[in-house]
C-alpha cells in the first residue's frame, strides 16, 4: 500500500520514468530468454579488455542529471517487477533508457574468483564515468571485460 501511495504522488514526469524502467526491465528480461546471448552482446558493440580507469568526461550537468534519473528509475522499477530484476537485467535497461536520450553507456561484466574457482559473475553499467546499474560492486568483484557503444575507441 505504501508503494502504491508512493508512486501515485510522485508526479507524472516521475511516473512516467519508472513506467519506462519497468518496461525496459521486461524487455531485457525477455529479450535474455529468447534470443542467445551473443547475439544480444554483439548488437550492443564492442566487447574490450578492462582499462584501469576511464577517461573524464566533460562535465555536463544536464547528461548527468539524465544519467542519475534513469539509476533512479531503475532502482525503483525493479523491486516492483514480477520477476527478480537481475544485475544484467538492469543494465540492459539502463543502456536502453539512456540511449533513447542520446547517452552512451559501457556495460561491465566481472566475476570474483573464490579458492581459485569463479564463485559469481556480474554486470553494471556506467554512462560518463556515473555507476548506473549494478551498483554496488563486491570488493572482490574483478572485471574481466566490458562492452563499449560503436565507435568508441
Amino acid at each position: 500500500m505504501r508503494r502504491a501511495t508512493t508512486a501515485l504522488t510522485m508526479g507524472p514526469l516521475r511516473q512516467a520514468l519508472v513506467i519506462e524502467a519497468a518496461a525496459s526491465l521486461l524487455a531485457a528480461r525477455l529479450r535474455l530468454r529468447l534470443q542467445p546471448f551473443g547475439r544480444i552482446m554483439a548488437g550492443l558493440g564492442r566487447f574490450v579488455p578492462p582499462t584501469p580507469v576511464d577517461a573524464p568526461l566533460p562535465v555536463d550537468l544536464v547528461r548527468r542529471r539524465r544519467i542519475a534519473q534513469v539509476r533512479w528509475a531503475i532502482e525503483v522499477a525493479a523491486p516492483l517487477m514480477p520477476f527478480r530484476a537481475v544485475c544484467l537485467q538492469r543494465s540492459l535497461a539502463g543502456r536502453a533508457m539512456l540511449a533513447r536520450r542520446g547517452i552512451d553507456a559501457i556495460l561491465h561484466f566481472g566475476g570474483t574468483v573464490n579458492a581459485g574457482a569463479p564463485d559469481g559473475e556480474h554486470a553494471w553499467l556506467t554512462a560518463d564515468g556515473i555507476g548506473v546499474a549494478g551498483y554496488p560492486i563486491d570488493p572482490a568483484t574483478v572485471e574481466i571485460g566490458r562492452i563499449v557503444p560503436p565507435g568508441w575507441p
